[in-house]
């Protein structure tokens, strides 16, 4: 009978830190279907510019895991909120963006930059 307890109370304290785990990880933007239409055209917009082809953290193809994971993050920039767009090839990766964001935001950056000097070159 006691051996029943004890499973019991470690099956309750594996189910309480199951949750608590899943409680604290980031969450990314919501899903496209919960958007406004203005914000589905947002959206649609910044994965059309996304100047990347590859997972910003990993360096492997978008689309190499099944469909890209889209993270939405809001940033101030020149003193207004900004949405901006990170695309991964897999959630997993998210928990490494989260720990500097500015690192990927920067290697982001220039390749928007590489891009648009690349465009205007004739």
């Amino acid at each position: 009978m006691k051996s029943s307890w004890n499973l019991l109370a470690l099956w309750g304290f594996i189910l309480t830190a199951t949750l608590t785990v899943t409680a604290q990880e980031p969450r990314s933007a919501p899903a496209a279907a919960s958007l406004s239409a203005a914000e589905q055209e947002k959206l649609a917009a910044l994965r059309k510019s996304y100047p990347l082809e590859v997972c910003v953290v990993s360096g492997d193809k978008l689309n190499a895991m099944g469909k890209p994971f889209d993270h939405l993050v809001s940033q101030r920039v020149n003193g207004k909120e900004e949405m901006r767009l990170v695309r991964f090839c897999c959630k997993g990766c998210l928990k490494e963006f989260n720990k500097d964001p500015e690192k990927y935001f920067k290697k982001i950056d220039a390749a928007a930059k590489a891009s648009a000097a690349s465009a205007a070159k004739p």
